[in-house]
């Protein structure tokens, strides 16, 4: 069949006609879309023809959609309001303000987003102005500081405020909280760099790039129940955030050239070194982690966040004859503590023990152990047998050696005794303690005595007010999820015993401290355990302080 020709055929007039009505179609709508849109609309309004046009069309005044940011509900808040929420979620509900957020800058006004209480009950209104910024926001405003995120709380009839700085860094997080630590205050354990201030009762801290700053508004604080709560409310929104470490490199003097000018270089800790003999090939390529755990350790990264993980470092060693790979994980912890912790975690009690670092095992071909801050391991081939764990202890060895030796014994470890004690059963919990929220930088170990088993556990608080804080919010939960067989005080201080589907656990507080035995099937034995333990315990203990940062969070160049 034929293919008809249209190349350089004239249209007919019936498809000229058609054309013509389409393009009239367009300039109609183009034009009908000018007059009703607002990027001419001044000079609609200006000019009676196009008024004329307009009325003649039939177009309506009013737009079909009105967005009025003023009257925004809290179903739908901006995204600084949303941030806030996230940061502090301890606001109070009711009152005059609910969340604000300050856009801190050099100027003498900066801009404020604020949910204030609407016209109904639970309504809330986005109102938006400009406010002279306060003693925080002017300190943040030097550091390059973008937002200030803030809310109020009732506490015993005092109202507290809640700020949290988003710094953009650690290095200025960590410098902000200096400048606003006052002269007096007292090292806190909460964050990085906690402080209190007695005069005041404020508390601050830095984690990650975050500030915050807990404080009373209208003044000093009037009672050790105002403080308690301070201090409880901060160790809140500690345990919301993210605690990595300082991005401030630390230098010192290492190289001299002619003249004995010393040049500075980077201090350099957990670093995969070489292995000395040429036995295996040093990495050519590292990978770091931090937000994006999932990425590398898919399924335990929730256990690593509730030890405040910091960072992550990963290589892979080659052996030189067979080619095999050795997988080298270097965990930054932040605190020798931390890396304990989830070092203890993962160890199994029937692990076989090495000596490295503070503590160390082995496990087929592969070594793992824990020194400073980190938490090693390598991971030999998993066919492996002797000759590849030997390889893998010598990778360990060599990264070891580059970490300072800086461990000294938990201050837990003088306390515990030894009788019964369980080998390798020391653990030591950053948050959620025997499994309540309230209840961080917790010890405990195992013990056997007369057939039975049962657990000791210890934390030390700052104060004698913040163990019997806690020792009343362990009790109302013991009444509340489990049932309280006797509470009473002594000339030591409180004590409780529950019970729970047939498990005894006694409570106490000495001093600073809260402690006692948990898990124990012999209530005569549970007391008698708890009360050797607390007697134990010096009565003139010093509170928990901040511990120092022991290095800056690594910045290799992957």
């Amino acid at each position: 069949m034929a293919t008809p020709k249209t190349r350089g055929r004239t249209p007919s007039l019936k498809e000229g006609v058609i054309g013509l009505l389409i393009l009239i179609l367009l300039a109609v709508m183009v034009f009908t879309f000018v007059l009703s849109g607002g990027l001419f609309d001044g000079v609609v309004e200006r000019v009676p023809v196009l008024q004329r046009l307009k009325g003649i069309i039939g177009l309506r005044e009013d737009r079909l959609f009105d967005i009025a940011l003023g009257n925004m509900t809290s179903a739908s808040p901006p995204v600084e309001i949303q941030i806030a929420r996230r940061l502090l979620p301890a606001a109070r509900p009711e009152g005059d303000g609910h969340y604000a957020v300050y856009a801190v800058g050099p100027g003498e006004k900066v801009d404020v987003i604020r949910e204030a209480k609407g016209p109904g009950d639970s309504t809330r209104v986005i109102v938006r102005s400009q406010e002279e910024p306060d003693a925080l926001a002017k300190e943040a405003a030097g550091f390059g500081t973008g937002w200030l995120y803030a809310s109020s709380r009732l506490a015993k009839d005092a109202e507290l405020l809640l700020r949290v700085v988003d710094t953009g860094q650690p290095s200025n997080a960590e410098k902000l909280a200096a400048a606003r630590k006052p002269a007096n205050a007292k090292a806190l354990s909460l964050g990085r760099g906690g402080w209190q201030d007695e005069s005041s009762g404020a508390c601050g801290f830095w984690s990650g790039r975050y500030y915050t700053e807990v404080a009373l508004a209208g003044g000093p604080a009037v009672g050790l129940d105002q403080v308690a709560d301070l201090r409880q409310i901060a160790a809140d929104l500690a345990a919301n955030q993210l605690a990595y470490g300082s991005e401030i490199e630390v230098v010192e003097p290492s190289v001299k050239e002619p003249g004995d000018k010393a040049l500075s270089a980077v201090a350099r800790v957990a670093d995969f070194a070489s292995v000395p003999g040429g036995q295996v090939m040093p990495p050519s390529k590292i990978d770091r982690f931090t937000d994006n755990l999932y990425e590398k350790i898919d399924g335990k990264e929730g256990m690593f966040r509730s030890f405040h993980f910091v960072a992550l470092r990963f290589a892979q060693y080659t052996h030189a004859q067979t080619q095999e790979s050795f997988d080298a994980y270097i965990y930054d912890m932040g605190e020798p503590v931390n890396a304990f912790g989830i070092y203890m975690g993962e160890r199994s009690p029937t692990a076989k023990a090495w000596s490295l670092g503070r503590d160390a095992y082995v496990s087929g071909s592969s070594a793992f152990f824990c020194k400073d801050k980190y938490y090693v391991h390598v991971l030999g081939p998993p066919e492996g047998g002797d000759d590849k764990l030997e390889v893998s202890k010598a990778i360990a060895t060599a990264i070891a050696a580059t970490i300072p030796d800086t461990d000294k014994p938990f201050w837990v470890e003088q306390h515990l005794p030894a009788e019964g004690r369980t080998p390798n059963s020391l653990k030591y919990e950053a948050t959620s303690g025997l499994g309540y929220d309230f209840i961080q930088r917790m010890f405990r170990a195992e013990y056997q005595v007369e057939g039975k088993t049962f657990q000791l556990f210890v934390v030390r608080a700052a104060d004698a007010a913040a163990a019997r804080v806690l020792f009343d919010k362990y009790t109302e939960a013991t009444a509340k999820y489990d049932r309280v067989v006797s509470k009473g005080t002594d000339a030591q201080g409180q004590k409780v015993i529950g019970e729970s589907l047939g498990f005894y656990s006694v409570a106490f507080t000495k001093g600073v401290f809260f402690g006692g035995v948990t898990e124990c099937e012999d209530q005569a034995l549970a007391v008698k355990q708890a009360e050797a333990f607390r007697a134990m315990l010096p009565a003139d203990a010093e509170g928990a302080t901040e511990p120092p940062v022991s290095a800056p969070a690594d910045g290799e160049q992957g």
